[in-house]
Parts: C-alpha cells; structure tokens; sequence
C-alpha cells in the first residue's frame, strides 16, 4: 500500500527490487511494454528512466515516407525528414550563414534555428532521419519528464487513479508531438521554466523564456503574454477580462489580421497564415463542439481552483496569477488554430498541476477529475492516432536490439 513514507526526502518513490527487476525484464522484451509497466509506480526513478529510454526508441522507430514535394507539403513529419536530408547544413560555416539568415529577418524558410541546430548536429556523425528524430525526441522527452517532475513530487501525489488521471492531463502534448517537433518542444520547454520562474522563484529562467522564438517563432506571442504577465499584476482586471475573453473571443482573428500592415514582414506573413481560416471555417459542428469542450473543461477546473485558492503558498499563488493572465488572453484568441488551439495545451500541465496542489485528492470536486475523459474525449483520440499513426505495429512488441538494428544499424 502506498504511503507517503513510502517516498524518498526528494519526492521520488523508493524503489523496490522486484519492481526494478520486473521493469528490466520487460523492457528488454519491449520498451513500449515496460512503458505501460511502469505507469503502476511512475513516480520512482527507474519508471522515469523507462519513460525517457521508450521516448528514445520511439523516436529512433519514427518512420515516414518523405521522396517529394507533395508527400511533405502536407506532412509535418515528412516535412521534416525531406528538410534533414536535403538542408546541406554539414559545417559550422553553414551553420552560422543559416543563423545569420534567422537574425536578418531574410530567406523564405528560415523561421527559427532549432531545426538547423538539430540537423548540424546530427550531421556530425549520421544522415539516417531515424536519429534525426531520436535526436528532437531526446530533448522533448528531457524536458517533458522535468515538467512532470513537479507534479509526481507534491505531497498530495499518491499513484492513484485521480493522480494518473492528472498526469495525463498534465502530459497530453505527448511525444508524438515530434511529428511537429519545434512547436511542441518549445511548449514542454516553456512548461518547465514557467514552474522555475513562478514556482521555484528562478528569475534567470525568464530569459529562456523570451529566447523560445529561437525554438519556434510563434513564441513571440507567449512572451507578450509573459511581459504582460510581469509589468501588469492588477489581479481584478484580470479577472474581469477572463470573463470578457470567452464573450468577445470571436473578433480576435480580426484585429491579428489588421495588425499585419504595422509589422515587420517576417511577423505580418507569420499572422496572415495563422489568420488565414479559423476553427469555425475548417471544422464541422462536431469538431468545433469536441474542441470547445475540452477548453471548456480546463476552463472550468481554472475557475473552481482559482476561487477555493486561501491559504496557498506564495509560489502557487504565483502561478495562479499567470495562469490566469495566460488562460485570458489564449481564450480570445482561441478561434485561431494556430495560436489559441496549440497554445492552450501548455495550460493543461498548469491547470492539472495547481488543482493537486490547491484542490488536493480529497474535495467534493474531484468527480470532475474522473470525467477528463469524456470532456477531453478528442484530444485523447488525436494523441493516440499520432502515437500509432508513424510506427509499425510491430514496434510496440519488438525487443530494443531488434529496433536498433532495424531503424539505425541495417
């Protein structure tokens, strides 16, 4: 039975012998079995090792066809793999004639440099796209599982099923999001260094924070919201747009579009694709209420937390207080896929991780805890299509020498 004494001084479960044995055992006859394994104690080191090792194979197995342009006009993955195989960035002279081209705002394609510094530096050593996507899944995993850390570790944290419940609300920017690796790396990166900064009190976190755009460039509009986040703290305006922001959410694709003509190219074109549709003219009925439902769903969660807040700490008071900043500006502008949809992901490990702090795993609102699933029913469907949608079946059955021998060594 579970305990806290059962944890370690530093928040981890202490590990048991035949458990370590049992994940060994399984991960070398499947690393995806030995993933699903150590869910059962998933806040002890060894699981998070497992967590991390089956992030690494499963972007080693990441398979997509990508011989032409077609193929990866409308493929983020195949996009990818065609890009890492024919960008001749081998030296450190292309390298930083690339970057020269990010920093003077020049050349079509370049929209930030984390995809340059990931092709160089496999370049180095290999030109197998496999590794390429080993490679951006090893630093996705590192800081996804660093962000989970902060949940596992609480005090309220308990290996149950509410917990596994707020994990996966926590995690559903999931490692499939390699298929698209700038944006969703730069999320997870966010995530950690938002807990640095407003839970840890780690003010030199905050420049990584601005520096995000160099990941993904759509981060420019995360860092407005940091900057207002930081110089604006009126904590009852805030509150009083947060109601606004659902009631006047639908113009917001309006004023982007505007605001095109006073920018510097590289940001008005950036808008203009973002701006181009909206989410009620490219899905259908079905599809707009699925998406709503789960905004409302973390909405929902926000506001109950928010209000039953007396008697917190500081450092989550804190991240109440973003939270709220954040969720008031991505709810306006959530018709545009681009911006509201992606980034109201990042509020999910925000939300989840404040309700078990402040709500804890006993309250009378908890049931809603065990609904997630109905609200949040589409994303959960969207993350296992993609989670399946680039490897063989045989990947989740196959011991690790085989995956390496098949995906990098043959």
């Amino acid at each position: 039975m579970y305990t806290t004494e059962n944890k370690a001084y530093n928040g981890w479960l202490k590990e048991d012998f035949y458990d370590l044995v049992a994940k060994i055992i399984t991960f070398l006859i499947s690393p995806f079995l030995s993933f699903i394994y150590s869910l059962k104690r998933m806040n002890s080191k060894s699981s998070f090792l497992v967590f991390f090792l089956f992030a690494l194979f499963y972007g080693m197995c990441f398979s997509i066809i990508a011989d032409n342009l077609d193929v990866w006009e409308s493929n983020d993955a195949a996009k990818y793999r065609y890009r890492f195989e024919n960008t001749k960035i081998y030296t450190i002279n292309d390298y930083i004639d690339y970057c020269k081209e990010y920093f003077l705002f020049v050349g079509a394609d370049v929209h930030d440099i984390y995809f340059a510094t990931v092709t160089y530096f496999v370049h180095l050593f290999s030109d197998n796209y496999h590794v390429f996507f080993m490679t951006v899944a090893c630093v996705f995993s590192f800081f996804q599982l660093k962000s989970l850390r902060y949940i596992i570790k609480s005090s309220e944290f308990d290996n149950g099923i509410q917990c596994f419940l707020l994990c996966v609300l926590f995690s559903l920017n999931t490692i499939a999001g390699i298929c698209a690796f700038r944006f969703w790396t730069a999320a997870w990166i966010c995530v950690y260094c938002i807990f640095r900064l407003y839970y840890d009190g780690k003010r030199k976190y905050l420049i990584i924070l601005l520096l995000l755009p160099l990941v993904h460039r759509s981060f420019f509009f995360f860092d407005i919201i940091l900057l207002l986040s930081l110089t604006c703290k009126y904590e009852k305006m805030w509150k009083t747009l947060y109601f606004f922001s659902f009631l006047f959410s639908g113009i917001s694709v309006y004023i982007m579009r505007d605001a095109t003509q006073y920018l510097p190219s590289i940001f008005s074109h950036m808008i203009e694709g973002y701006t181009e549709e909206t989410i009620y003219e490219t899905y259908s009925v079905t599809k707009q209420f699925l998406t709503s439902l789960s905004t409302i769903y973390v909405n929902l969660l926000f506001l109950i937390l928010f209000w039953k807040k007396n008697e917190i700490s500081s450092n989550i008071l804190g991240l109440a207080r973003f939270t709220l900043v954040y969720l008031t500006i991505i709810n306006f502008v959530f018709p545009i896929p681009s911006l509201g949809e992606r980034f109201i992901v990042l509020s999910y490990s925000l939300v989840a991780f404040l309700w078990l702090n402040i709500m804890g795993t006993k309250n009378k609102y908890n049931l809603l805890i065990y609904l997630m699933p109905l609200f949040m029913g589409r994303r959960l469907y969207l993350d296992f299509y993609m989670l399946t949608k680039y490897q063989s079946v045989s990947f989740f059955y196959t011991n690790p020498i085989e995956l390496i021998y098949s995906c990098i060594i043959q």
